[in-house]
């Protein structure tokens, strides 16, 4: 691919994005990624506004996965407080993985990645949907490579500040 940045994935905005499964090994985890922006000031960009990557390849190098919580619905009571209906499991270790990757290949389309979150102590999470309508997966990684080969428009953020969307 044209473009690499690696270690800094402060340079995107990975909300909207959509990930799709490529490849596992024991080491390594390769997602595509569809609508992922890059922020106009990352070294790569020489833009004047947050762009979409048209097509991006993300390689997690020493991924190793932490948890998979699949989402419960909650119902709040006479006070105003938000309790689960259903009580809330956490998957781990390879079980979690297999779902993750469950909904990295869900359907034709993916996972649709609401939050990448650095959480500290080298743990990451994001809060996706998918086959499951919410859920979050946290898991560590050593390093970070996002490689794309063009910008294909405005970021959707962008578009909607200037009323386009």
């Amino acid at each position: 691919m044209k473009y690499q940045s690696v270690n800094r994935p402060r340079d995107f905005e990975f909300h909207d994005s959509v990930w799709r499964f490529v490849s596992h090994d024991s080491n390594t985890l390769v997602v595509q990624a569809k609508e992922l922006n890059i922020h106009k000031n990352a070294a790569q960009a020489d833009v004047d506004c947050d762009m979409e990557v048209l097509l991006a390849q993300i390689t997690f190098t020493n991924w190793k996965p932490i948890s998979f919580t699949p989402g419960v619905a909650w119902k709040t009571d006479e006070q105003g407080n938000s309790h689960p209906i259903s009580p809330i499991v956490s998957y781990t270790g390879e079980q979690a993985a297999e779902l993750f990757f469950h909904e990295l290949g869900y359907d034709a389309y993916g996972a649709t990645i609401l939050e990448f979150e650095h959480l500290g102590d080298n743990i990451w999470e994001v809060n996706c949907c998918g086959d499951e309508p919410w859920f979050e997966m946290q898991f560590s990684f050593s390093d970070i490579a996002i490689e794309w080969d063009e910008l294909f428009r405005p970021a959707w953020y962008v578009r909607h500040e200037r009323g386009e969307i």
